[in-house]
């Protein structure tokens, strides 16, 4: 009797659903019942035992010992073993190269084949010298981490090896962590130093947390950790304003649309403002508060205009969740102020009274405060008594170098240069301040920061140019390295005509004044063909499951399109 369509289908159904239970009752190899115990570390060319004990009443067969590499370790004795319930079965191992390796038993029953594994690692090391492991370990969390909030973390550097570490130091390079590098000291032979840094994540999406420990002469240990970050992702759809063209003394209206775009990492967003900037001086503030995924809200501020000219008023959004990494929360549109007396327009309406008036000690310098009616939030210019005189010149005491606070990098001002803040001539030594920066601007895909630096106060320049200087670490040489500084008028960061002294570890740029500056370098790990097949095996070997699932779901499909040929 010829079978139909229909019943060949609950055929072929019934057929996949038994391979994929024997698939998950025998496709994967489960963990040994037992203790696979070894020297958590051993000396270069000392013997030493790695041992099996078999805690399963039923396994009787053999076991076998294999490691990553294989030229590294020598076994001793023979390779594969018997093992019965309740025995141990030992192997005697010597090395020939330290490192860390992989250790891992295969264990195989005979009457059914039936196996498990058990998995280890050891460290060879070589002795008379010192030798270092980090580990990063950061809180167990029920979630991802939220962009901008400070997530506490610790890092434990140990030293296994035979000797003191000297002179041993952490850094995390390219993040936000605070402090981003730290002085550990000498670490003794069997001793540890744990300490608790900062993460302040600021991009959404993966991030991947990198941690370095050198000692001596540069050798170095590290670790890193993956986890993901989520935010809000703020767009500013419109940006208006009741009147562009106004009289001094006018009141105008702003008006803002904002919303939190749907991505993957999106949440809801809190605390949302919109500031209207004039430069670097608040014009005024579009308080909106929460702006839940995927919906758009609006608000207004007033302003009452002063300042007479042509100028960009700068919108920009934020919210006590904003992701870093995304670009579209800024817009722009051109105000002129007119003087009182003069033609232009009306002023515009609004109402409401005009714009609230600055509040002096919130750390803002707004737009109508200055260092005389409010010093607590606007800064004070070097030169009071008559500010429209031009900055004399100051006595030459020869070259100037300053250093930062992680010891990476130093400004060198030469001699005569005039330093100036906001234009007015100012003591450097008493006045600028060099700091390691976990917090930088998103980088552009072709770049991967080193290191970066905020140099401080905004507004400092200098005449002639003064010279950047960051050192950096032989490890840390993978390609061309140059010094990089964050515009701030286009928001992008731009390379720098530099100088690498590869004798003397450091890289050199002239400036003309102060922003935020990085180490950087073009070298990016390449995607190529064997890059990609690594990773499809890594993949693979970690998702057993993958491939029967693959080929499971080829022969289904090849099947129905047999059937459906057949019934045309």
């Amino acid at each position: 009797m010829k079978m139909s369509a229909k019943t060949k289908l609950i055929i072929l159904a019934a057929l996949v659903l038994v391979i994929v239970m024997m698939i998950v009752a025998f496709g994967k190899a489960v963990e040994c019942n037992g203790t696979l115990s070894h020297p958590a570390s051993t000396e270069l060319g000392q013997s030493f035992n790695v041992s099996f004990f078999n805690a399963m009443s039923w396994l009787t067969g053999t076991a076998e010992l294999s490691w990553t590499p294989p030229s590294g370790l020598v076994n001793l004795t023979a390779k594969i073993l018997p093992t019965n319930p309740f025995t141990t079965t030992t192997w005697t191992l010597n090395s020939t190269a330290s490192g860390y390796y992989n250790i891992s038993i295969l264990a195989i029953d005979m009457p059914s084949g039936q196996n498990c594994t058990k998995n280890s690692s050891i460290l060879v090391v070589t002795s008379g010298r010192p030798f270092l492991i980090m580990d990063i370990l950061m809180p167990p969390s029920p979630g991802p981490i939220q962009a901008k909030s400070n997530t506490t973390f610790n890092a434990n550097v140990t030293n296994i090896g035979n000797e003191t570490a000297l002179n041993a130091i952490t850094y995390f390079l390219g993040t936000n962590v605070f402090p981003q590098s730290r002085v550990l000291g000498d670490i003794n032979a069997s001793s540890s130093n744990l300490a608790s840094y900062i993460y302040n994540a600021q991009a959404c999406g993966t991030n991947l947390l990198e941690g370095k420990t050198q000692y001596n002469d540069y050798y170095f240990t590290e670790d890193s950790e993956s986890f993901e970050v989520v935010g809000s992702d703020l767009a500013i759809d419109s940006f208006s304003v009741s009147n562009n063209d106004v009289k001094e003394g006018a009141i105008v209206t702003f008006r803002v649309n904002v919303t939190n775009v749907n991505r993957n990492t999106s949440v809801n967003a809190t605390n949302v403002v919109v500031r209207i900037y004039r430069g670097t001086a608040i014009l005024t503030t579009v308080n909106i508060g929460s702006v839940p995924v995927g919906t758009t809200a609006n608000g207004s501020a007033t302003w009452i205009a002063a300042g007479e000219g042509t100028f960009s008023a700068r919108a920009v959004v934020d919210s006590d969740q904003e992701c870093a990494n995304w670009q579209n929360n800024n817009a722009s549109l051109t105000m002129i102020v007119r003087p009182e007396g003069g033609g232009g327009g009306g002023g515009g309406g609004g109402g409401g009274g005009g714009s609230p008036k600055p509040e002096c000690g919130n750390g803002i310098c707004e737009w109508g405060e200055t260092y005389l009616n409010c010093p607590r939030d606007c800064k004070a210019p070097s030169n009071q008594t008559n500010q429209t005189q031009p900055p004399k010149k100051p006595e030459c005491k020869g070259p100037v170098t300053l250093t930062s606070n992680d010891g990476m990098a130093s400004l060198y001002i030469p001699d005569c240069s005039i330093v100036k803040l906001n234009g007015d001539a100012v003591n450097p030594a008493a006045t600028i301040s060099l700091k390691a920066a976990g917090m930088m601007p998103t980088m552009p895909s072709n770049l991967m920061l080193i290191r970066g630096y905020d140099f401080l106060p905004s507004g400092t320049s200098f005449e002639p140019d003064a010279e950047v200087r960051i050192r950096y670490h032989e490890d840390e040489v993978k390609g061309d390295l140059f010094i990089i500084i964050y515009n701030d008028r286009v928001g992008k960061w731009e390379k720098l005509d530099s100088y690498n002294d590869a004798d003397n570890n450091q890289v050199t740029a002239r400036i003309s004044h102060f922003s935020k500056f990085g180490l950087a370098t073009s070298y990016l790990p390449s995607l190529t063909g064997l890059a990609v097949l690594d990773a499809v095996l890594y993949f693979i070997n970690d998702n057993w499951w993958f491939v029967p699932l693959v080929v499971v779901g080829v022969v289904i499909l090849l099947i129905i399109m047999h059937l459906i040929s057949k019934r045309k």
